[in-house]
């Protein structure tokens, strides 16, 4: 990892934890190719949400994370291919679970990644751009993590922050990640470190809620979206790169949620 991606990461994980979420798109890429084999789901309820079952996803909160959903019902559900690439991640927040395929652009779709990232590499640092990964991803893919919560049905979804409240996050957000960095990444990212926190505690109040789906749930649109709900004592958090857009990666998420457990 480089001065400045570690710079990043810094303001990045200061600016999570801030917002009480540690335990837990842009021009380069607007001349991307788009995939014109977005998944589709094949049944006319695609984000038809389950209704919960108490505890049913107990059974998969420890190493078998990886079977709360299989391979068999991703092809199913959005036609990918036998060879769906499952990787687990445990970690001492959660347990989660990746699943990937390729899309059938994949190489065109890398060409204009590495493309992108160059022209970004040439940019000063209060001058570069977010990436938008699902023009410019070469997979498919859906993580799904599990863990335990304390969370209720009427708390779990984060109140809204006033303007007065936002601005003293993002400067106490932005004083923490300048006290990580060390000298040199404070050099080379320079102003840039406020204006990512102001952009991720923004987007952060902008979380959506999403009506039927578990005991409550609400979509968190940073770094692609985050689909989170909650169900019983359960919080699952599912992030799709499976659409073209927002919105149609939260319907994907709810039709994921739908499959879990089954």
């Amino acid at each position: 990892m480089s001065l400045l991606q570690g710079g990043r990461a810094a303001v990045l994980m200061t600016s999570m934890c801030l917002l009480g979420a540690c335990g837990g798109g842009s021009d380069p890429a607007a001349d991307a190719p788009a995939s014109k084999a977005a998944p589709t789901a094949s049944t006319a309820t695609d984000s038809a949400a389950v209704a919960p079952k108490a505890g049913r996803l107990q059974a998969y909160l420890g190493e078998n994370v990886c079977e709360v959903l299989s391979p068999a019902q991703l092809q199913q559900a959005y036609g990918a291919p036998a060879e769906v690439t499952v990787q687990p991640s445990p970690s001492r927040h959660d347990t989660s679970c990746s699943y990937s395929w390729p899309r059938p652009d994949a190489d065109a779709r890398q060409q204009a990644m590495l493309q992108a990232m160059m022209q970004n590499a040439s940019r000063a640092p209060g001058e570069k751009v977010q990436l938008d990964m699902r023009k410019l991803a070469g997979e498919y893919s859906v993580s799904v993590g599990l863990k335990q919560t304390e969370a209720t049905a009427d708390r779990f979804v984060p109140p809204k922050l006033s303007e007065a409240e936002l601005e003293e996050r993002i400067r106490l957000a932005t004083e923490a990640a300048n006290k990580r960095l060390t000298d040199e990444q404070r050099k080379l990212v320079g102003d840039s470190a406020g204006d990512m926190a102001s952009s991720m505690i923004r987007k952060t109040n902008d979380r959506v809620v999403v009506e039927g789906v578990g005991d409550a749930a609400y979509w968190l649109p940073i770094m692609g979206g985050t689909l989170n709900v909650l169900e019983g004592d359960v919080q699952i958090t599912i992030t799709p790169m499976l659409a073209e857009d927002m919105d149609g990666d939260i319907e994907a998420a709810k039709r994921v949620y739908s499959l879990l457990g089954q």
